[in-house]
């Protein structure tokens, strides 16, 4: 209990510092805020899903960091689930697309657009032409349950950092990590949502 316990404050601590990034008025000074990278705020009533795709190739797993705010970036829900790795690094990232789309959808989370450092994937998707057959399956799954392709944006790897910490923690807690719920700044207004 006490190991979940340890998961539950370094994951707060990870989404306080997202939350910092996100502030523009948090009266830091430019020297101090010039290495951030604003995070963009998804359009009004949408809500912004960003993604990883981590391999851990000791224990053989992929850890996947599903991180979904809403129009006002807080954050909502976020869940990292984790399954045996048989995949590139490529096909770990493409593979966390589909799994937020059922997740934003079994969550009530709708209409959404997604972030992911995945610069090749996007382009992928934007394209259409892949050169994984592993990866052409998944772009079609993928397309399906997105209203278009231009809901997956490219974004640097330090505004997905949330996601990326996450996923690697995933690794040491071989569940679903649930932050859902909490009255606080970081989950809004704390409702309770698609546990």
């Amino acid at each position: 209990m006490t190991e979940i316990v340890c998961a539950m404050f370094w994951a707060c601590n990870f989404l306080n510092e997202f939350q910092a990034t996100n502030l523009k008025s948090s009266g830091l000074s430019n020297a101090m805020t010039s290495g951030m990278v604003e995070l963009s705020r998804p359009w009004d009533g949408t809500f912004k899903v960003n993604s990883d795709g981590t391999i851990c190739i000791q224990k053989n797993l992929i850890s996947l960091e599903i991180v979904i705010c809403d129009s006002k970036r807080n954050v909502t829900v976020s869940n990292a689930p984790v399954m045996v790795n048989c995949f590139s690094s490529k096909v770990a990232e493409a593979l966390a697309l589909p799994q937020e789309c059922h997740f934003a959808r079994d969550c009530g989370l709708y209409p959404y657009m997604f972030e992911t450092d995945a610069l090749s994937v996007v382009d992928i998707i934007k394209l259409g032409q892949p050169h994984d057959v592993v990866i052409s399956l998944m772009v079609g799954d993928i397309l399906a349950l997105l209203d278009s392709e231009d809901n997956v944006l490219f974004v640097h790897c330090q505004a997905n950092k949330v996601a990326h910490g996450l996923a690697k923690i995933g690794f040491e807690y071989i569940s679903r990590l649930f932050l859902d719920g909490f009255d606080s700044l970081l989950c809004g207004d704390g409702a309770s949502r698609g546990k």
